[in-house]
């Protein structure tokens, strides 16, 4: 937070104040001072707090002044940054306290620090006066508080913030300082807000992503493209049409225009034959002014590069040039002047109607007024917008500034001992910037006259600076070819780089412009040359230990996250940039819990000690203690404010719910509680606008609670519930919906199941298999405000995005659809005759541990997901799983996907791709009583008892189909299946069954969770296999494909007709048993490859008399019909007499991809 314009006289006394101006630094001053880094420009004039010295542990010296946002003009500096651990346990603490805190740490550094540390407490302590008689002087009741509105009016135009310095930006100013949401805040609290934001702000800035410039790139220019001699003007320009050039201007008398996209040449526009001096846009015309050693002003049309007007016969050459449109008058332009005689020249432009548009001379200049401020060169001016006054340097080394209306007296700026080449304003911090001949930058308050600090290093004369408020940053060219980036904040050096090539004319460069649009500085001898910014970020920027959660604040556009390690973190969403950070949260214990107050100003953090905390998460302020009952964990924590109450819930491991008051105490006992847990209580939540809060513990029961009497209203048990193992029962994580439906409640857990509650009836709407990975659980949960989208996040590190809005649209005046409802529109989507109420938009790997919390971000620019992880990584990802970034390592503008860390989902690898296929089997196939669903097989096999039927032949599979048939609506063999193929599938079910028993014990070594259970059906190796199986392999396993049954675990792996198949060389039986292809053959497969090779054979009888002449019979005992050959066990044999086919080799292989799931 930046404070800025603190006048010496009244508010409103005048633009600059009343103060006298200071006399310049002597010579021997300036020879005393360092040669390298930042210091104050006197030691009486300094408005700022230096830098403290309070950790040991900071390395380096740290001379000048330093600040949080240090370069406001009367710039109000804070307390010296500390780190929030020197504070002590409890960083809240009154302005004496932290005074005192800063002497003593300033004692111990040693008599000369103490000496120079009271002169500067001194300028603190006026400072800090100044500012409580702003705050006081607006109380004007007398209660020593101020509301909303008297503070938004008494400190506009003073306080800066990182929203901005406007009403909006200062409203959301005061709800930080007034975190108890009390509508008012007094001196104490807002004193102790800037105190603390300073020091975590300081302590932030080490971390912050560093912006410097790669090697320069020089673009291909033609023969004769490039300048005759020294480039002394560089401009970027916006067209009318939206296009942008790069101008530069040649002491040749020439000006190029280039295109800024691959900087081709597009025009040579000849000026005359004396030096250009500088080229601006004029902002209402969007044409090109250009004036010269020629003392003139022309100007150019850039469609046309014709001329088009001029200001001729100025008194002295034009030596720099400033345009603007003033605000008073739309229709005009202005351009100032700053000659070769000392002389600030303003004229008016106005376009000429009565003449023709062709014409040469379609501008009417005016001249308004002309001092001579200086008695050497002006060699830069600036105007500024924001007090409407000309700055302008000067070669007899003042710096003045005049008010563009003339109201106010010249200011006249004294410090460089030798001539200023250049002027910049800081549109953002409110200083002045100049750079000179003495190899100084200096910045300046132009209210006081006084200088801030300046900024050393250049070895030779400064040619030009430029304020980069959009960065923090001021870029400094010098005559050496040295180009510096220097820290608005804190002044330091962040880069030197040098122009290390040699040029033939004159050695030197004498312009650079920075383009914002491309992140690039330019340069240029004879052609332009390019440095292109880069962003890297301290690794120490993120989270150092696994995170425990984060949550997104709509409020302030902001996530807040917390880590094991106790440390709390505050970032902006749409920049990705770390706003604030505190640390040691809880001492040495882990965060295990958070939230929100219903206000969202406060954060609630719950340990693994029972201790709760409620904080300022903008100062990093411990407002208050939570006194636990007993040392177990918390694992959920709730503000609750009703118009009778207001209270802080606490739930964890000692399965209750704890009552604490919301007061202004800073330490608070537990209250009342109420308990009915048998297990450990994992998540609550609270129903908008209602005093029901639910509760989900870890044996499956989900509570919903009437916090006004502490009576249970609600006990929900999953379906299911009891025939489901230990480990699967947990629920991890409930939400309400909001708005009209807030009666409704999202659950999820480990048995990877999304349940919808009706909580009101204590009923399951609606019950959706999540499908995430097979062995994990879900244990994060998110839902947009819209009741749109939800996000469910897993164990194993993956992120699933769903689409509810079906839910919502079957919803009757907000209330939820009927279980029967639900139900019927579930069997519909399934059949393929809807759309599912809640479906599967997206899904990506996010993590490569555990997801330990996502939330929804809904931003202008779109909504997006914040998910948060054990690998320590907080990222941010749209709604279709593109990484924008990962905070802490990335900066990022969400309206520009160009600065996004990707621009298209990553796709899943075939591993993840296989277990999520396999993660979305839904265990309900397997019904009750352990018969299993096998509706999905009397559609394959129904040929086969078909078959049987015709024989008069029992089988064992004929009841399983027949059951199967009745669940699906029955089905009769399909026409297409023949009777040779129907008979193979009969004899692969017998062979499958003597393999069962072999297949259990590596299916079971797979299975990573009991979703399927083991229960006994009609196929179990307790009924005799029809055949024995051989122990060698028949020709026919050349097309038989691996597959991976395996996975699936249990006996029911062979009820499924969407088993996965990878590709793989087919091998032995006998070492391929958890692979074998006859597991699970889905019937396409089998009806394609024979009828592919029917197609490639006469037509073949079923079974010729001859054939069984040479067969072994097999026929059970009092069957009648068809036999089947007893060389059927043998795969040698079985299919080629089946088929009639005397080369069983040359029947095709089966491809393993021809079966894509239906």
């Amino acid at each position: 937070m930046d404070y800025k314009r603190f006048l010496s006289g009244p508010k409103n006394a005048g633009l600059f104040g009343s103060a006298p101006p200071e006399k310049p630094f002597s010579k021997a001053e300036q020879a005393s001072q360092h040669d390298e880094g930042i210091r104050p420009a006197t030691s009486s004039s300094v408005n700022t707090l230096p830098k403290a010295r309070l950790s040991a542990s900071r390395e380096g010296p740290q001379p000048g002044p330093q600040s949080p946002r240090l370069g406001n003009v009367g710039t109000f500096i804070l307390p010296p940054p500390t780190n929030i651990q020197s504070l002590g346990p409890d960083p809240t603490y009154s302005l004496s306290r932290a005074t005192t805190h800063t002497t003593r740490a300033r004692t111990e550094s040693g008599s000369n620090a103490k000496s120079s540390g009271d002169k500067r407490d001194a300028v603190n302590a006026d400072i800090l006066q100044r500012v409580k008689g702003t705050f006081q002087g607006a109380d004007r009741d007398g209660s020593g508080r101020l509301a909303t509105h008297e503070f938004v009016k008494a400190f506009l135009g003073i306080l800066q913030t990182e929203d901005g310095g406007d009403a909006e930006a200062l409203s959301k100013l005061f709800m930080r300082i007034d975190a108890n949401s009390d509508g008012s805040i007094d001196w104490d609290e807002f004193s102790s807000y800037m105190l603390l934001e300073s020091q975590g702000s300081a302590s932030i800035r080490e971390l912050e992503s560093s912006i410097t410039f790669e090697a320069p790139v020089t673009p291909f220019v033609p023969e004769g493209g490039a300048h005759r001699d020294v480039i002394t003007a560089i401009s970027h320009v916006q067209l009318s049409n939206g296009a942008d050039r790069y101008v530069t201007c040649g002491k040749d008398g020439v000006v190029k225009v280039w295109n800024c996209k691959d900087m081709k040449l597009l025009k040579s526009l000849a000026v005359g034959k004396s030096w250009v001096t500088c080229a601006r846009l004029l902002p209402l015309t969007r044409k090109l002014a250009v004036s010269s050693f020629s003392r003139a002003m022309k100007i150019y049309d850039l469609h046309t590069y014709e001329l088009c007007g001029q200001i001729a016969e100025i008194d002295y050459a034009p030596m720099a040039m400033d345009v603007w449109v003033p605000h008073r008058n739309k229709d005009v332009e202005m351009v100032v002047f700053g000659d070769g005689g000392g002389f600030v020249r303003l004229y008016e432009l106005r376009i000429n109607p009565l003449e023709d548009k062709n014409s040469n001379d379609r501008f009417i200049d005016t001249p308004k007024w002309a001092y001579q401020h200086h008695s050497d060169w002006v060699t830069s001016v600036k105007y500024v917008e924001d007090t409407n006054c000309v700055i302008a340097g000067s070669l007899d080394k003042f710096v003045s500034i005049t008010d563009a209306e003339e109201r106010v007296p010249l200011k006249v700026l004294e410090g460089h001992i030798k001539g200023v080449t250049t002027v910049d304003w800081s549109s953002m911090y409110k200083f002045v910037c100049s750079g000179g001949q003495d190899r100084r930058i200096y910045l300046w308050n132009p209210f006081s006259q006084k200088p801030l600090a300046q900024l050393t290093g250049h070895t030779g004369s400064l040619q030009q600076v430029i304020v980069n408020d959009r960065d923090n940053q001021i870029i400094s060219l010098g005559s050496d070819k040295t180009i510096k980036v220097w820290d608005i904040r804190n002044h330091k050096c962040l880069q030197t780089v040098q122009d290390r090539e040699l040029y033939p004319l004159d050695d030197t460069l004498h312009a650079m412009e920075f383009d914002m649009k491309r992140k690039q500085l330019l340069t240029g001898n004879l052609k332009p040359k390019m440095w292109q910014q880069i962003i890297t970020t301290s690794a120490s920027a993120g989270h150092r230990d696994p995170i425990t959660r984060v949550l997104y604040n709509p409020m302030f556009s902001e996530a807040v996250s917390g880590d094991h390690g106790g440390t709390v973190s505050v970032w902006h969403v749409p920049s990705g940039k770390l706003r604030f950070r505190f640390y040691n949260a809880h001492e040495d214990q882990r965060i295990t819990a958070m939230n929100f107050d219903t206000a969202r100003r406060r954060l609630l953090t719950g340990s693994e000690s029972g201790e709760v905390k409620v904080w300022n998460f903008s100062s990093g302020a411990c407002l208050s203690r939570l006194k636990p009952r007993n040392r177990e964990e918390v694992t959920a924590v709730l503000a609750i404010r009703g118009s009778l109450m207001r209270h802080f819930l606490v739930a964890g491991w000692d399965r209750r719910i704890t009552f604490y008051e919301d007061n202004a105490e800073r330490s608070v006992g537990p209250g009342r509680s109420i308990s009915g847990h048998r297990a450990d209580i994992l998540d609550m939540v609270i129903m908008e606008n209602s005093p029901t809060v639910v509760t989900a513990s870890d044996d499956g029961e989900v509570w919903a609670w009437n916090i006004d009497s502490g009576a249970p209203k609600r006990k929900m048990i999953p379906p299911g519930h009891a025939d489901r193992s230990p480990d699967e029962r947990p629920i991890e994580a409930v939400r309400f919906l909001h708005g009209k439906m807030r009666n409704i409640l999202v659950s999820v857990g480990a048995d990877r199941f999304m349940r919808f509650w009706e909580v009101h009836e204590g009923v399951c709407v609606l019950e959706v298999f999540t499908g995430h990975k097979l062995g994990e659980t879900v244990l994060a949960l998110a839902i947009d405000p819209k009741n749109e989208v939800v996000v469910t996040g897993d164990s194993g590190g993956f992120i699933k995005v769903w689409d509810m809005s079906g839910f919502r649209s079957s919803s009757h005046a907000g209330m939820p659809p009927s279980c029967s409802e639900a139900a019927a529109a579930t069997a519909l989507a399934s059949a393929g005759g809807g759309v599912p109420m809640v479906r599967e938009v997206a899904v990506w790997r996010a993590h490569h541990k555990v997801i330990t919390s996502v939330d929804l971000a809904p931003v202008t620019h779109g909504l997006f997901v914040l998910s948060s992880s054990h690998d320590k990584a907080l990222k941010l990802w749209t709604q279709d799983g593109v990484l924008v970034g990962i905070f802490g390592n990335h900066v990022w503008k969400l309206d520009d996907p160009a600065t996004w860390q990707a621009r298209s989902r990553e796709p899943l690898d075939h591993k993840d791709k296989f277990d999520l296929d396999v993660g979305r089997r839904d265990p309900r196939v397997v019904g009750t009583l352990g018969r299993p669903n096998t509706s999905h097989l009397a559609h394959q096999y129904s040929f086969v008892s078909t078959l049987a039927a015709a024989s008069g032949t029992a089988s064992p599979m004929t009841p399983m189909l027949a059951a199967g048939a009745d669940q699906a609506g029955g089905s009769g063999r399909p026409s297409s299946a023949p009777l040779e193929v129907a008979r193979v599938m009969e004899s692969s079910y017998r062979q499958r069954l003597s393999r069962v028993g072999t297949l259990k014990k590596e299916q079971r070594e797979m299975r990573r969770s009991s979703m399927l259970g083991t229960p006994e059906s009609p196929l179990s190796p307790k009924h005799p296999p029809l055949m024995e199986r051989s122990s060698t392999l028949g020709p026919v396993a050349s097309f038989r494909p691996s597959s991976a049954v395996g996975s699936a675990g249990g006996d029911e792996g062979i009820y499924d007709d969407e088993e996965d198949e990878e590709e793989g060389d087919v091998v032995e039986s006998d070492t391929s048993s958890a692979h074998d292809s006859d597991v699970d053959v889905p019937k396409p497969l089998w009806v394609e490859d024979f009828d592919a090779a029917r197609k490639g054979r006469p037509q073949l009888d079923v079974v010729s008399a001859v054939q069984q002449r040479h067969l072994q019979v097999y026929q059970p005992k009092g069957s009648k019909g068809l036999n089947f050959p007893s060389t059927m066990g043998r795969r040698d044999g079985a299919v080629a007499h089946l088929l009639h086919i005397s080369e069983p080799a040359k029947l095709p292989e089966r491809p393993s991809t021809s079966y894509k799931r239906g």
